[in-house]
């Protein structure tokens, strides 16, 4: 269970700061050609933005089912000077905050200068959040992981699943309100697609950056097998917190 709560969590993130990036994007391009009630009625609807923030939150919530003591994740935060995994954990609340306060901006109508400023700082955060989160991935003891392909995949994914959900709202503002399994398969189907392009992207690295030992004759021809040693290092915080820089 907890290596699947690692797998939610990490979709999670990426459908929430994706969106709210795509989203945030189709609102600056559009609104000054536009009627700009048209554009936030389908870019910054409140419902997208409750959308966003809880499934964030979730994603948090789910990551900390993955480590070894949920119940002591408030030592998560204490070495955030030199652990990529207090960072991660950090920079996903603080995100999580910068979204909420957006939301509660727009819903108020506060003077846009406010709202355009929470919103950047909700992006800037969700750039920090990926990055530790790629860097977590990135253990040396896990040379598949450990390449340029993991993060560029993490950002990669993240406009994908976000470019789905903008489809989503464009739809139902084109032609009205829409069965909501529809919106879930188009989501779901993004999030499917995720998850195949993540392991391609991991297949090339593991072909790319495969040690020297196996161009020898008496090497071993058996596949490195990194899972193991990933999972064991994200449950063995916060012994490990340090272990990164």
């Amino acid at each position: 269970m907890r290596d699947y709560s690692l797998i939610g969590s990490t979709l999670l993130g990426q459908l929430a700061v994706g969106a709210f990036w795509v989203l945030l994007e189709t609102d600056l391009i559009l609104a000054p050609r536009f009627d700009t009630s048209h554009v936030e009625g389908i870019t910054l609807a409140p419902l997208l933005m409750i959308f966003t923030t809880m499934s964030l939150s979730m994603g948090v919530g789910m990551a900390l089912q993955h480590l070894e003591s949920p119940q002591l994740v408030y030592l998560a935060i204490m070495n955030i000077r030199t652990s990529w995994l207090s960072r991660e954990i950090v920079t996903a609340n603080l995100c999580a905050k910068m979204a909420m306060a957006f939301t509660g901006a727009t819903w108020l109508k506060l003077p846009s200068i406010l709202r355009v400023g929470l919103a950047w700082l909700s992006v800037l955060a969700g750039v920090s959040f990926f990055y530790s989160m790629s860097r977590v991935y990135r253990l040396r003891t896990a040379p598949i992981w450990d390449t340029t392909f993991t993060p560029i995949s993490f950002f990669l994914a993240a406009g994908f699943v976000g470019a789905a959900v903008l489809i989503t709202m464009l739809v139902q503002s084109s032609y009205g309100p829409i069965p909501c399994f529809l919106g879930f398969v188009i989501i779901l189907t993004a999030e499917v697609l995720d998850l195949y392009i993540f392991s391609e992207v991991r297949e090339v690295s593991r072909l790319q950056f495969r040690p020297a030992s196996f161009a020898g004759q008496g090497a071993s021809r058996r596949p490195i097998r990194s899972d193991g040693n990933f999972h064991r290092a994200r449950r063995g915080w916060p012994h490990s917190l340090g272990a990164r820089s």
